[in-house]
Formats: C-alpha cells, sequence, structure tokens
C-alpha cells in the first residue's frame, strides 16, 4: 500500500505524461465510463488546484477550432499549466463559498450557463471523521446549490425554508443554478451514511446518478465521486428531496460540527442552525428499505437486526469520537506537567 506521499505507479505515470498531478487519472477513468465532456463544451472545475482535471477537461474539448471552454475556481491561486492546456482554459482564485450564482454563469460562454460542472473540493483531512465529513458534505451542498439551485433545508418548525451554505441569498437573483438542461455534474464527497442524502436528491434532478471509486484513489482515501448525468428540466423534478433527506440522514454530532465555524474565516448562514434531526425510528425507516419492507410485512426479526446494526454503527462512531477528545485531554495534561516542571 502506498503512502500518502510515496511515488506510487500514477505519480510515475503523471510525471511521465505531464499531467501535474496524479488526480488527473481519476477524470480520465471518468471520462472513459460516463463521457462527461463532449467536444465544444462549456466546463466549470471548482477546487481546480493544481490544475490536472483543467489539462484532462481541455484535453475533452477536442481540437482547439471545435470551441469550447473551461473555467477553473480555487481559493488558492491556481497557475494554468502549460502542458495539456491552451487558451481555452481559465483559472480564476475566488472563494466558492462566497460566490454567487449569478457571478458564476457570468463566466460562462454568452453567460448561458455550463454543460459539465466538476467538484473536486475537499477539505483538510484532519484525522477526525465526523469533523471532515460534515465539511466535505457542506461544500457538496455548495457545489450541488451553485450546478442546480438552491438547496433547501426545513427549519425547526418545519414551515420555513433556507438555504444551505450561501451567505448572500438575497443577492443572488439566479434560482435555477448555472448548470444547463442536460448537463453533467460530479462531486468528490467522503464516505459517509451522510452521502445517501445526496444520491436521494441527484436521482430526482437527474437521468443517472451513481457512486465511482475511481482506481488512482488512493487505498487510505475515504474519497467517493457522485457522477451525475443528464440533468432533468426544471418541471420534470421532484421537488422538496433534499430537505427531506438532509434532515433525515445527517447526524446530531455533523450539523453540530458545522454549526462550530470550523472554518473561522467566515460566518455560516442561519439556515444550518435551522436544522432539524428527525427521531431515530424514523431515520432509520428511510435508509433502510428492508426494514422498509418487513414493516409493512409485519415481519419483526429484520426490524430487530437492522436496529442492532444500526445501534452498533452509532457506538462505534461514538467511541471514535470519545477517544479522539481523550487523546487531546491527554496530550494536554502532558504539556501542562511538562510546562510547570
Amino acid at each position: 500500500m502506498s503512502g500518502a506521499g510515496s511515488p506510487d505507479f500514477f505519480c510515475r505515470e503523471a510525471q511521465r505524461l505531464g499531467y501535474v498531478a496524479r488526480s488527473a487519472f481519476k477524470l480520465l477513468q471518468m471520462q472513459k465510463q460516463y463521457k462527461l465532456i463532449t467536444p465544444g463544451a462549456s466546463v466549470l472545475d471548482l477546487g481546480c488546484a493544481p490544475g490536472a482535471w483543467l489539462q484532462v477537461a481541455c484535453q475533452s474539448l477536442g481540437p482547439l477550432e471545435k470551441g469550447g471552454s473551461v473555467i477553473g475556481i480555487d481559493i488558492k491561486k491556481v497557475k494554468v499549466p502549460s502542458s495539456h492546456c491552451d487558451s481555452r482554459v481559465r483559472a480564476i482564485c475566488l472563494d466558492v463559498m462566497n460566490l454567487l450564482r449569478d457571478q458564476v454563469k457570468a463566466m460562462s460562454p454568452q453567460e448561458r450557463g455550463f454543460s459539465v460542472i466538476l467538484s473536486d473540493m475537499c477539505p483538510p483531512v484532519s484525522g477526525i471523521t465526523v469533523k471532515d465529513t460534515a465539511l466535505s458534505c457542506e461544500l457538496g451542498a455548495r457545489a450541488l446549490s451553485l450546478a442546480i439551485g438552491r438547496v433547501l433545508l426545513p427549519n425547526s418548525a418545519g414551515d420555513n425554508i433556507a438555504e444551505l451554505s450561501d451567505n448572500n441569498t438575497d443577492a443572488d437573483t439566479n434560482e435555477d443554478g448555472v448548470l444547463r438542461q442536460g448537463g453533467n455534474l460530479v462531486i468528490k464527497l467522503l464516505e459517509s451514511e451522510d452521502n445517501a442524502a445526496f444520491l436521494k436528491f441527484c436521482k430526482q434532478r437527474f437521468a443517472k446518478a451513481v457512486w465511482l471509486r475511481p482506481k488512482a484513489t488512493r487505498s487510505s482515501s475515504r474519497e467517493i465521486y457522485l457522477i451525475c448525468q443528464g440533468r432533468r428540466a426544471v418541471g420534470r423534478c421532484v421537488h422538496g428531496g433534499l430537505q427531506r433527506a438532509v434532515a433525515s440522514h445527517w447526524s446530531p454530532t455533523a450539523i453540530s460540527l458545522i454549526k462550530s465555524s470550523l472554518y473561522k474565516r467566515r460566518a455560516y448562514p442561519p439556515a444550518v442552525s435551522s436544522l432539524r434531526v428527525e427521531s431515530v425510528q424514523t431515520m432509520e425507516v428511510r435508509m433502510d428499505e428492508k426494514w422498509k419492507l418487513s414493516r409493512k410485512r409485519g415481519g419483526g426479526e429484520a426490524k430487530r437486526r437492522s436496529t442492532a446494526e444500526s445501534l452498533s454503527r452509532r457506538c462505534g462512531s461514538l467511541v471514535r469520537e470519545q477517544r479522539a477528545k481523550f487523546y487531546i485531554m491527554r496530550r494536554c495534561v502532558v504539556m501542562l506537567l511538562c510546562w510547570r516542571d
């Protein structure tokens, strides 16, 4: 198993072929399997650093005379790679979390939106599973909001609707998103039970939505990609899917972590504080189809087995979280004792 910094096969191949990072092979596999980018397409790459996906996207556009464009956005300043890129590629240094959909759409050709949106955004991994998962879900929800419009969540009362991850919702007049009808969307997330909400919602908004773990992904990584193809027309979408799905799948710990302003450079919108979590019984009924069938048929054995498995997962997550807290406390005590001596 290759470590995080060891040059494995994909790293060596990336250097040999002129790609700036091994992540290029992830998009190459997606392109080979799903044909996400067609010649002349308009592509938006969120979290484009260090630029490997810009290279693959530009290659997929075909010859220069076919047209098309690739816009990369990242919070870091990214230099467009000289290899595999041409004049159709641009990299912009902006914070996606504070970006309005109107601003993004203005970057597209003729301001008609993008035919493909790629999100390779991922927070710095801290090793605390719940924290990393919560931040990954927020970045994924932001990419989804930019692509298809407002990602709505119910408040605690269940009657008002607010938007997740948008700080300036009043100034953003574009509620339909920047992804064109029939367009494709790719979102990177970290593996967790909360991801079921994204898949459920995207299946209602796209003709096809599947998970993919590319071969170039390191064996120690928990990242996984949600690939959505063929955005449906707005009138044919099943509305209200994400607010129910997120409210029933996000754990209370994940919600509290998002509310704790882990990104201290900005304040979180009031929509996060209004999240509600339904009862454990309702959540398990929605998440486990087998239990749902057994309830209708009156079966008790499947229900008990599902409850035991869910309890075991929650206990395991709680144990890992407590271990992390205990380790931090122990290190603090050791540092205090050493300082006193």
